[in-house]
């Protein structure tokens, strides 16, 4: 069970360190632009009963050529946060316009808060079960 605990607590961080990497190369090459929520996309999942997945659909121009791109991050509650008509901000990398990014960094923070509470639980493991040995 401990095992489990740390690899699931190691994988989270691995990925949120990956996730900053990657996010961190695609901001070296990405401008910030206006644009506006045209939409949103659902995207369902098959087989459990997981909830369905909103991605805003977001307009937006860069040298003469409109794109209407959506999003690759979701909400499962897109429908009352995703608001129709709403312009943001939104970054798309130089070189491929249609390869956004919204602002913020909230996916790499779950993933680091997540793979820190499993590291956690299982030094609080580790700990009481040396506790119990030596008592």
């Amino acid at each position: 069970m401990i095992v489990i605990f740390a690899i699931v607590g190691v994988a989270f961080v691995a990925t949120a360190v990956y996730g900053f990497f990657r996010e961190r190369d695609f901001m070296k090459n990405a401008e910030e632009i206006d644009a506006e929520i045209v939409g949103t996309k659902s995207e369902i999942f098959k087989g459990g009963n997981r909830p369905v997945t909103f991605h805003a659909v977001y307009a937006y121009e860069v040298d003469g050529v409109k794109y209407e791109t959506v999003s690759s991050s979701g909400h499962t509650l897109g429908l009352f946060t995703i608001t129709k008509g709403k312009n943001v901000k939104i970054y798309y990398h130089r070189n491929n316009p249609a390869d956004i990014r919204e602002s913020g960094s909230g996916g790499i923070i779950t993933y680091i808060l997540l793979g820190g509470i499993f590291v956690v639980g299982v030094a609080l493991i580790i700990v009481g079960v040396v506790g119990c040995i030596s008592s």
